[in-house]
């Protein structure tokens, strides 16, 4: 598996492949290419930060990942959860192990979309 700064290298060489020189060029190649990178970067933390839920809530039924919070356990004891593919609908958190039900989850400390 590659790292980020592997998949950036990549999409910067991928996608500032030639640079045309002229009298009005002001920037190389190797700059464009180092933008580049640094832009993959930023866009790459953004998709990884965990978002605070009191801050804001994802769009209604997206699929997220769930940081934290008590899984609402209707078989057996309430369990403290970590790391939970989930999403978000009419004010309730919810986790879908399967297809054929979900649990709810309560009080997560963190949330992020699922790319």
């Amino acid at each position: 598996m590659k790292t980020a700064e592997e998949k950036a290298e990549e999409y910067a060489e991928r996608e500032i492949p030639i640079a045309y020189t002229d009298e009005t060029q002001t920037i190389s190649l190797t700059e464009l290419r180092q933008a580049a990178k640094i832009d993959y970067l930023a866009g790459y933390a953004e998709a990884l930060r965990w978002r605070d839920p009191k801050e804001g809530l994802p769009n209604r039924d997206i699929q997220v990942v769930i940081k934290g919070g008590i899984l609402k356990n209707e078989v057996g004891p309430d369990i403290e959860n970590d790391y939970s593919a989930g999403y978000y609908d009419d004010g309730v958190w919810y986790v879908s192990p399967t297809d054929y039900y979900s649990i709810e989850i309560e009080n997560p400390t963190g949330w992020r979309p699922i790319e």
